[in-house]
């Protein structure tokens, strides 16, 4: 199966991790936002055309993508996973991983409270 992850950008090695773990049930993670760079440690908004090409580029994943899933255990103030959510609400199947923070989190196909339990569903899923 295609996955898309979605989360804060702090959380990039967090989920680099857990991305590993998907691929090795056989799954694939199509989220190359994981491996963006840091600038030492500081969020950077990059130019205007980095950022449009940034947007592009994870649309684009997610297109490709079969299930989404956001990840909410982080916090932060720009939204970015909100907004992958919403688009791939009516396209592919999508699953929260985390504490529902808004209404809109309340229409994912499948809620789990940790990764344990995503990657035990995953694990029962044929991957193709």
């Amino acid at each position: 199966m295609k996955i898309y992850i979605a989360g804060c950008f702090e959380s990039r090695p967090r989920l680099a991790q857990r991305r590993n773990e998907i691929e090795g049930l056989g799954h694939t993670v199509t989220s190359s936002w994981l491996d963006e760079p840091d600038q030492d440690g500081l969020i950077v908004l990059p130019s205007p055309e980095a950022c449009l090409n940034y947007a592009v580029r994870d649309l684009g994943e997610i297109r490709q993508s079969e299930l989404l899933l956001i990840d909410t255990l982080d916090v932060n103030a720009r939204g970015g996973r909100e907004v992958e959510l919403g688009f791939a609400l009516r396209r592919l199947q999508t699953w929260l991983v985390g504490p529902r923070r808004n209404v809109f989190h309340y229409l994912v196909d499948k809620w789990c409270s940790s990764w344990e339990i995503v990657l035990e569903q995953l694990a029962g899923l044929e991957s193709r």
